[in-house]
């Protein structure tokens, strides 16, 4: 499995309160809350040039060559979020969190398979719990 140690911009963004509404709705509608909460974010990772490292059922890992691309991305899907109080699917968005970090990281590739390792990561990921929550 090779392995590249590269400074990138990782974003990471979770939707709140996504599980609790999840397990509060019938399936279907479940995954087209998810599908339609998650869509936008998708949409202004790679509209910003951005590599999707992990979905996570409710958010994603990405990263960024460019950190002025990554604060576009996370300016997008800010906006997103204040402008929309709905999904289409009629199911009440309760808002995301959006965190960026520059660091060194490892990029690790298996085939088409990517994953990111180091420092970086994990205080992007503890810094998630800190970050207010942006909501229309």
């Amino acid at each position: 499995m090779p392995s590249d140690t590269k400074t990138r911009t990782i974003l990471l963004v979770d939707l709140v309160g996504s599980s609790s509404k999840v397990t509060n709705l019938e399936i279907e509608q479940g995954e087209a809350f998810l599908h339609d909460a998650t869509q936008p974010i998708e949409d202004a990772i790679v509209n910003q040039d951005g590599t999707v490292i992990k979905f996570t059922g409710d958010g994603y890992f990405a990263i960024f060559d460019s950190a002025d691309d990554a604060l576009e991305a996370a300016d997008d899907i800010r906006n997103q979020f204040l402008r929309q109080r709905y999904t289409p699917s009629g199911v009440m968005l309760d808002g995301v969190r959006i965190v960026l970090n520059t660091a060194d990281i490892v990029i690790d590739k298996d085939g088409d398979d990517l994953d990111i390792v180091g420092d970086g990561v994990i205080v992007c990921a503890r810094m998630e719990k800190h970050v207010p929550c942006v909501s229309s």
